[in-house]
């Protein structure tokens, strides 16, 4: 390959996919923990045997510049009709295991990253790739991504139908640059409920807050709030999401892969040694992206473990220089009183319009009322992937 000359193909393998993403990495070019190489390659192992990948590389002079990452299986609305969909890897899983991977985007050197993802976006869109899939579906990315600018593009450049379905926002903070700066922005009934359940706590016994410090502590950790989120969701009826086998294995082989990297944090608020609070934490490149709790329902329902377990790790955060504190998609009460803005995610599904997407519109209309089927796409639209929403 000459110095400008530019080459898009298909990876040939994972061996070729992980060398290109591992540079696209070391370079700058991937800005949340969910599209690294070390989450995407867990979740392939997990998640990959009834799929097939379909990644594109772009190179230029020989230097990697952008990867389009699909995976293509087929989707199924009921036992008679099933079509070829292509997904961002990462996504797409079944409910009961999925690890719902969020702000997932393109690996993308960052000069020139807006070009590279509509030429990647031209590709896999093209008449050249049309045999390969009857819809693309980018599940939970953000309104500002380039996969969601580039493919939203691509399809109305051709006509194709494009839903944007908008799940929600995801409240963080923008840490400032000390404790006290934070707590002066939380609101006075925030840092009044802050210091009556810290001082409730320390009434009843010693109040501690602490993280794993080996693997085998954080693997610990991690089954102690599987255990009080599992109790949690279970007295509500429903099974929680450590319920599900591949969900439970995927974060073990997360946390194993990455623990010596320093991103999985696994913190316990403990009253006189025994657990009240877990957080599952991931820290990237100074950001602190929150992804599970389990929680002890405690007898004075005006302390809240959860949120203080949430206030101490944003100390830890401010402390240790991160710049960002993610709560990630939802916006329950605590989120937002914790946090100081907000960005939105949405799932992006383009389609070619023919028969058989005509035929699924009049099946999804058929299945469901109006008004449950909006409310049903708004929780998670790529349930498709097993039932018709």
């Amino acid at each position: 390959m000459t110095p400008g000359e530019t080459q898009i193909c298909a990876a040939q393998d994972l061996r070729e996919l992980e060398a290109a993403w591992r540079e696209l990495q070391e370079a700058g070019g991937i800005s949340h923990p969910m599209y690294s190489w070390e989450w995407m390659a867990t979740w392939w192992e997990v998640f990959g045997e009834q799929r097939s990948l379909l990644a594109l590389i772009k190179r230029k002079g020989g230097k990697v510049e952008a990867i389009a990452p699909f995976v293509r299986h087929r989707a199924r609305m009921n036992r008679f009709f099933r079509f070829r969909r292509l997904e961002l890897m990462g996504t797409g899983e079944q409910e009961a295991d999925e690890v719902f991977s969020e702000c997932v985007d393109l690996p993308l050197r960052p000069e020139g990253r807006t070009q590279a993802a509509r030429e990647l976006a031209d590709q896999i869109l093209d008449s050249n790739h049309e045999s390969k899939w009857d819809d693309v579906v980018l599940y939970r990315v953000r309104t500002d991504s380039a996969v969601c600018g580039a493919f939203g593009e691509g399809a109305a450049n051709r006509g194709l139908s494009a839903t944007r379905l908008t799940l929600g926002r995801c409240p963080y903070v923008e840490l400032p640059g000390s404790v006290e700066d934070y707590e002066r922005q939380l609101s006075g009934n925030r840092r009044q409920q802050i210091r009556r359940g810290v001082r409730a706590l320390e009434r009843v016994g010693k109040l501690s807050f602490g993280k794993a410090q080996t693997v085998e502590e954080a693997l610990v950790s991690l089954k102690m709030l599987a255990e009080l989120h599992g109790q949690r969701w279970q007295a509500a009826g429903k099974p929680g999401a450590f319920a599900g086998r591949r969900f439970s294995e995927f974060h073990r082989r997360f946390i194993e892969r990455t623990f010596a990297l320093g991103w999985p944090e696994l913190w316990t608020l403990r009253l006189d040694g025994e657990p009240i609070a877990c957080l599952y934490n991931i820290r990237y490149q100074r950001r602190v992206s929150f992804y599970q709790s389990g929680i002890k329902p405690l007898e004075d329902n005006r302390v809240r473990p959860g949120m203080l377990a949430h206030y101490f790790a944003i100390r830890d955060a401010i402390e240790s220089g991160a710049v960002e504190y993610d709560f990630m998609l939802g916006e329950s009460r605590y989120k937002v009183s914790l946090s100081n803005a907000a960005r939105e995610l949405v799932t992006l599904r383009i389609a070619r319009r023919c028969a058989k997407e005509g035929l699924r519109r009049a099946a999804v209309l058929m299945a469901k009322p109006a008004r449950g089927l909006v409310s049903s796409c708004r929780k998670k639209l790529h349930h498709e992937s097993t039932v018709c929403v």
